[in-house]
């Protein structure tokens, strides 16, 4: 984001203003952009925990390994900073 300064944990930013005081509207668009980028790849801790916790107490074999496929795609998803339907194993019907 060229008007947008993220700290170093992206859990602030700062940008220029404009002389009026006005926020720029490129800088709504961009901060629009990143949000949807950081919501299609950030899977929520307790959402994945959950996933995991089923996975190891689920009995049949073919469920939890699909829970695992699950738990290992999220995990691939955020290494990459790709969001989940970026990879193929995560697309329905492959």
């Amino acid at each position: 984001m060229p008007s947008l300064r993220l700290s170093a944990d992206r859990k602030s930013a700062t940008f220029p203003p404009l002389g009026s005081g006005e926020i720029p509207q490129g800088l709504i668009g961009e901060v629009a952009v990143d949000l949807m980028s950081r919501a299609a790849i950030g899977i929520p801790a307790d959402f994945k925990q959950a996933i995991h916790a089923m996975a190891k107490q689920e009995q049949h074999p073919l469920s939890r390994f699909v829970l695992d496929q699950i738990t290992q795609n999220y995990a691939a998803a955020e290494a990459d900073s790709v969001p989940c339907a970026a990879i193929p194993a995560c697309r329905a019907g492959t």
